[in-house]
């Protein structure tokens, strides 16, 4: 399931995978955010989050990827991971 906040510019999943869980996430300025959809598919793991953007006068548009990992204890659910990308500030 694709959970998302445009207010500070990111989208993310939370998920099962090898025995523990794990967050990954993408980080966009919400300022270059034009609008965030979901394109769901009734298969599993088959569905789509898309961030559609504005660019800078160059052209470009700079994000942010990363994950957490229960395993490594520092983030340990859903909520952690949520609280930990709405205090991640994009510049």
């Amino acid at each position: 399931m694709l959970i998302k906040n445009q207010q500070s510019g990111w989208i993310a999943l939370w998920e099962n995978f090898s025995g523990t869980e794990l967050g990954t996430g993408i980080l966009i300025d919400p300022k270059r955010i034009a609008t965030i959809e979901e394109q769901a598919s009734s298969k599993k793991k088959t569905g789509h989050g898309l961030i559609i953007t504005h660019t800078d006068d160059n052209g470009q548009v700079e994000f942010y990827a990363g994950y957490g990992w229960k395993k490594a204890g520092e983030i340990n659910s859903i909520n952690e991971w949520k609280n930990y990308l709405n205090l991640f500030i994009v510049q």
